[in-house]
């Protein structure tokens, strides 16, 4: 877990000027050129998962595959273990955390949100943050 997801998990809500802010921009500033270009043209599956590197800071196993397009608003805080296949246009919405342990499958079009804005109207531009785990299914596959 990095040290912004930890500290983002700490708090019931990140309120307007919270310093967690900035650098949830300073990440998503610096992720959103890599996430484009993931999706533009034609990726090879190494490079797929070296630009998923880059965006996440996580090397991702050989066996894990993703089908482009595929979206995230933020990227740093998704964790993919080994066989884990994500299908076309899945879209990610990782500031709160998607762990995806080994062989799991997103089907096409799957959307994942770990953030929601505060219900309190005085507070509404504020988030709230929840992880999402999803492990493998006891039993499934081979071995």
């Amino acid at each position: 877990m990095t040290d912004l997801l930890s500290r983002l998990l700490d708090k019931d809500e990140i309120v307007t000027g919270d310093a967690l802010f900035k650098e949830i921009h300073e990440v998503k500033a610096q992720n959103e050129p890599l996430i484009a270009e993931l999706n533009t043209g034609y990726k090879t599956a190494d490079q797929v998962r070296e630009r998923m590197k880059l965006i996440t800071g996580q090397e991702l196993d050989r066996s894990t595959s993703i089908s482009l397009p595929f979206q995230t608003d933020f990227g740093r805080h998704i964790r993919l273990g080994r066989d884990v296949f994500i299908n076309k246009e899945a879209f990610f919405v990782d500031l709160g955390g998607i762990t995806l342990e080994d062989r799991v499958l997103i089907g096409p079009r799957v959307t994942l949100i770990t953030v929601n804005h505060i219900l309190d109207p005085a507070k509404r531009c504020g988030l709230a943050v929840k992880p999402i785990l999803i492990q493998k299914m006891p039993g499934w596959g081979l071995g």
